[in-house]
């Protein structure tokens, strides 16, 4: 029996041949399986609420308390990892830091356990100089009690971000009040009193 000769057209047709598994490349493709597992577990997504807290809070230290309905509440000022997706990891995208204001409580967490229910960021949400007047006001709420008054963590989320905008407003006020204060130039000059009427100029 005679063998014809392949046309053209079927051998570009036929898959291309499978590379030669030498023991050297299975054990390479296995280890970069292993990493891209290992780097998928680690890399922070944006579906999981829950994180650790950061040590970094640039003195100012959480704020806890339990509502009455029995949900533990924690406040968190510091800088934080973005959590980027997976896939925009692998694409060339890396997380950036910065800071921001967290509310973790145990709300609808099983088991019990702290998570993330919102976030607020630093200049996007509020300003910096909000902050020594909001924990004045959060450390007021713990030390008096005043927690109590919230039947709901939505409450308490409701007036914190009421207080952010209005602690926000007042510290941008403060600020353009002392940019638009004239630059003294003649310091002798400014705000000078006559006081030749108070020094004997003669008879």
């Amino acid at each position: 029996m005679s063998h014809q000769p392949k046309s053209k057209q079927s051998e570009e047709n036929e898959p291309p041949p499978l590379p030669i598994l030498t023991p050297e490349l299975i054990r390479w493709l296995q280890q970069a399986k292993k990493d891209e597992k290992e780097a998928e577990e680690t890399t922070p997504t944006v579906a999981g609420p829950s994180e650790d807290f950061p040590l970094e809070n640039a003195g100012f230290d959480a704020c806890e308390f339990q509502l009455p309905n029995g949900n533990d509440v924690k406040v968190v000022f510091a800088k934080f990892w973005e959590r980027i997706r997976y896939q925009d990891w692998r694409e060339g995208a890396r997380p950036a830091q910065y800071f921001a204001i967290k509310v973790y409580s145990t709300e609808d967490t099983l088991p019990r356990c702290l998570a993330v229910h919102c976030e607020f960021r630093a200049k996007h949400d509020f300003s910096l100089l909000a902050l020594p007047n909001l924990w004045d006001w959060l450390n007021n709420l713990v030390s008096e009690r005043q927690f109590a008054k919230y039947n709901w963590l939505e409450d308490f989320i409701e007036e914190l971000a009421e207080k952010l905008a209005e602690f926000s407003d007042a510290g941008q006020d403060a600020v353009d009040h002392v940019e638009h204060i004239p630059e003294v130039t003649d310091p002798e000059s400014f705000d000078k009193v006559d006081d030749s009427i108070f020094n004997d100029q003669g008879d």
